[in-house]
């Protein structure tokens, strides 16, 4: 009954799992993650687990659930905050599947985003007027990458800063294929005070995994403390 249950409720549903480096170091770095995110789609849960010294509200793992539906899931219900729109018509399943894949495709290549402590203060960057260029280099390990893609500058309208093949000038095609997006990343060094870089990305669409994913590790030590998440929508 629950295994249908699960199938029944995360059908068509996205989670995601990744490192920020750095974290949020304040709600509102997180809270301007979350934005950014939903950006790409209809998020359903956003939380950072806790670090796990506990010196620090957020550590570096992120989960996401994305909703391809413009309607809420059972589950996201539940956890719906202030903003949240429960008045939208549910679409047809190829819809639904069409936007499933789109988002899986916007998240296929996202490296960085600019910090919220970097451009709260920006009213240039704000106002559209500059871009901000995410400066970084290759370790020596990555530099089979070297020339191969490129990341374009972070506009206030589009603030993710994205990997983007590069074509050859000969036949047109890319030199890169999205498979080596993730090394890419490994490689990747960049400033921490000017944005966050995501790494490790695991994507899942399966529904018993989404499950096992989403649900909290129930320890049997009654003196074992359980390490809630820092921010969660």
């Amino acid at each position: 009954m629950l295994a249908s249950h699960v199938a029944s409720t995360f059908r068509h549903h996205i989670a995601v799992k990744m490192l920020v480096s750095p974290p949020p170091t304040t709600a509102k770095e997180a809270r301007h993650l979350l934005e950014n995110f939903r950006t790409i789609g209809n998020v359903e849960l956003f939380r950072f687990e806790r670090e796990k010294s506990g010196c620090a509200v957020y550590g570096q793992e992120l989960l996401l659930l994305y909703n391809p539906s413009n309607g809420l899931s059972p589950f996201g219900s539940a956890l719906l905050d202030s903003s949240g729109d429960m008045s939208k018509e549910v679409e047809s399943q190829e819809t639904v599947v069409s936007n499933q894949k789109r988002i899986l495709d916007d998240l296929q290549n996202i490296v960085a985003l600019p910090r919220y402590s970097y451009i709260e203060h920006d009213e240039k960057y704000m106002n559209g007027q500059i871009e901000i260029p995410f400066k970084h280099r290759l370790v020596k390990e990555g530099l089979q990458y070297d020339k191969r893609y490129t990341i374009p500058s972070s506009t206030i309208d589009s603030q993710f800063s994205r990997i983007i093949p590069v074509e050859d000038s000969n036949s047109g095609d890319t030199v890169l294929d999205s498979n080596s997006y993730g090394a890419i990343r490994s490689y990747i060094r960049h400033n921490f005070q000017k944005f966050h870089k995501f790494d490790s990305i695991s994507i899942r669409t399966s529904p018993t995994s989404i499950g096992k994913w989403i649900t909290p590790k129930i320890h049997t030590n009654p003196h074992r403390k359980i390490n809630f998440s820092g921010f969660e929508m």
